[in-house]
Parts: C-alpha cells; structure tokens; sequence
C-alpha cells in the first residue's frame, strides 16, 4: 500500500492525514457486513448467487446506498440508477415490495391468497372474457376493458393472456 501525504491547507483540515489506495468503498460501517455484501455482489455477478445471494441482493445495496449517502459519500452511479429504476418504476403503479424485494419481508395480510396485481389481471381477464362471450370481438374487448378500467390496452392484453393460459393449463392438468 502506498500512502503520500496530504498537504495541510484550509480545505484539506476535513480530509485524513494520510491517504492512501482505499478499495472502492472504505468508509462502510461494519467489516464483516462490507465483506459480506461484497460476497453477494460478487456472486450475483458472477451468476453462481444462490437463493440466500439472491434475497440478500437488493438488501445489500439498499445498505451501501444508505450507508455512503449517511457518511456524506455520493453513491456509486450504478447504485442510483438501479434506486431510480425501482423507485421510478413505483411511481408508475408498481408494488413496493415486488421492487424492492427485501429477505423474509411477508405479504401483507391485504393481499389474501394471490397478489394484488394477480387480482387487478383477474379482474381484467374476467371483464374481456364476459364481452368475448357476449359475442364481442376479443380486440375490441381488449381497448373497451382498457378504457374503462383505465389500463394501457398492453396491460389488459397481458393480463388476459396470462390468465387464459393459466386457466388452459389448469384445465389440461384435470383432464385424464
């Protein structure tokens, strides 16, 4: 390791006396939690994460964007910018919790058995199915259900293909 002195000046009192090759993050609280987001960092990048590596991932960086931001550090550019996929992407209509998947965070008891965004494609599954089978062409089905329950016309298509072909997988699982 190589070290030089910093000249004293009036701006450099807040710096350290010595300075020196640091790795990229040095001012992280606790050794053993950096090594182990370093761990899951490097796994997840490396794709041999497993499931721990894996739930622990957003968590990790939710850490080091915290804890460089409270140290009054800038986070690292790609740390913002996966803050801003997901919270831009919140903003949008996106559930949090599917954003920001945090390790052993359980659903909310509002949800019941599926997810709410599952009972929203149920929902617009049903409400085209209904106007098919009232003899209404399934795209123009499709652009009316957008329209009155205020969805991009691909989001309904989505969710109502989805759902018919869970619904046609579930059929051909009962059948002998």
């Amino acid at each position: 390791m190589t070290r030089k002195k910093v000249k004293k000046s009036s701006a450099a009192k807040s710096l350290r006396k010595w300075e020196g090759e640091y790795p990229d993050h040095p001012d992280l609280t606790c050794e053993n939690v950096i090594s182990a987001m370093e761990l899951v960092f490097l796994a997840v990048k490396e794709g041999r994460a497993d499931y721990e590596n894996k739930e622990l991932h957003d968590a990790a960086i939710l850490h080091r964007f915290c804890t460089m931001t409270y140290a009054s550090k800038v986070p690292d550019k790609w740390i913002c910018e996966w803050m801003a996929d997901r919270v831009f992407a919140v903003l949008a209509g996106a559930v949090w919790d599917e954003r920001f998947s945090l390790p052993e965070r359980a659903l909310p008891e509002s949800y019941g058995v599926r997810h709410k965004l599952d009972d929203r494609d149920l929902k617009l599954y049903c409400a085209v199915q209904n106007m098919v089978n009232a003899g209404v062409a399934v795209t123009k089905a499709l652009s009316e259900v957008a329209q009155s329950e205020f969805c991009s016309l691909e989001t309904v298509r989505a969710a109502y293909y989805d759902w018919k072909n869970r619904l046609a997988d579930l059929d051909s699982k009962k059948s002998p």
